[in-house]
């Protein structure tokens, strides 16, 4: 049985292994090197899709047969009130299964959650976004202080004592110093 592609324009999607050809259609016990599904914007730039990819030798040639599974919103599960896009899938097969096999194995991969559950533990005890926030927070109260402190001038504003600035000049002036040395001792050893 042969299956032919649904794809009419390739999208710019890099593949596991690089392919000098286009393969129109498969036999279902044709030999494969590898199977990629993983999401590519359409050549039109419309919207985000899914496509499978399978690599597959035509005379001495590698090629690529491609399927068009549909577009990103059907790949997408929700667990615990967070959406998650189903992950890409790649797998090197190395000619040892053929085209009937590989797509029976992509299917399964398809369908199995496991990828997306981890992603969902990962993301719930991540702690990034509120670091990042309370990093944002930090940035902003330096650029609301004011204070320049550097050499010949020192300028105070807000509540940053005079005796502060001095001691942050001097930790500066200090480790410019072991700097210009360090500097030197590189160029000089």
């Amino acid at each position: 049985m042969r299956i032919e592609s649904n794809v009419l324009r390739l999208p710019k999607l890099r593949t596991f292994l690089p392919l000098e050809d286009v393969a129109l259609s498969v036999d279902l016990d044709e030999p494969v090197s590898f199977i990629q599904e993983e999401y590519a914007l359409t050549p039109d730039y419309r919207e985000f899709r899914r496509f499978l990819i399978l690599g597959v030798v035509r005379g001495d040639r590698r090629a690529g047969f491609w399927l068009d599974l549909g577009p990103e919103t059907d790949f997408q599960r929700e667990i615990e009130g967070h959406t998650y896009r189903q992950p890409a899938y790649i797998q090197p097969v190395a000619f040892e299964h053929g085209v009937g096999e590989c797509l029976a194995m992509a299917e399964q991969g398809r369908h199995e959650e496991y990828a997306v559950r981890h992603l969902h533990e990962q993301v719930m005890s991540s702690d990034l976004r509120e670091r990042y926030y309370r990093l944002l927070a930090e940035d902003m109260d330096l650029v609301r202080n004011r204070s320049v402190i550097g050499p010949y001038h020192r300028t105070e504003r807000h509540d940053f004592s005079r005796t502060a600035a001095a001691e942050f000049a001097d930790q500066n002036a200090a480790r410019d110093e072991r700097q210009r040395k360090q500097i030197a001792k590189v160029l000089n050893g």
